[in-house]
């Protein structure tokens, strides 16, 4: 995996950045690689999370309906609720127990990181970085142009036929 460790931080591609913080990754239902606390949403009956900030409409998933997320107000994620959530998870009695702690905490397993001396590490989690290459130049431009295009799948009932802001059709977009 694709990744530089410095002094200071831990940088890293989303997949890659788990092997060092030891966290769900970007798929869980705490998956924000600065372990914020909001919880993702899932489809019903599927085990992937999104980041889905509003809350969508006629959406009934157990555990998953809270309501809309302020993303100008998400606090930070704190090294005391890290050090809290991982001895919750390191203390699993048994296998059930540690998947369960595993979903309602976002730590697989503790941070590499955690073995480096304090005066060579920022805090866990502050010294994970945003994954700014893959969100700018490749996951938003892939989503942006697939809306525009109208080429992004969708589930029944909504069509693709009549999404009227896919703009980026035929002869406009050659």
């Amino acid at each position: 995996f694709p990744a530089i460790l410095c002094c200071l931080e831990a940088w890293a591609d989303t997949p890659g950045l788990t092997h060092f913080s030891g966290l769900v990754g970007h798929q869980g239902a705490y998956g924000c690689r600065l372990y914020c606390p909001v919880k993702g949403r899932h489809r019903h009956g599927s085990p992937q999370y999104y980041p889905a900030h509003l809350k969508p409409h006629n959406y009934n998933v157990r555990s998953c309906d809270h309501a809309d997320v302020d993303v100008s107000f998400i606090p930070p994620g704190t090294t005391s609720q890290y050090l809290t959530n991982l001895l919750c998870l390191l203390q699993s009695p048994n296998d059930t127990q540690y998947k369960f702690r595993r979903a309602a905490t976002g730590i697989v397993r503790p941070s590499i990181l955690l073995g480096l001396a304090p005066e060579h590490c920022l805090s866990i989690p502050r010294c994970f970085v945003p994954d700014m290459m893959h969100l700018v130049s490749l996951n938003l431009t892939d989503l942006l142009v697939s809306l525009w295009r109208g080429s992004m799948d969708c589930e029944k009932p909504d069509s693709r036929a009549q999404w009227d802001w896919a703009v980026l059709q035929g002869d406009v977009w050659k």
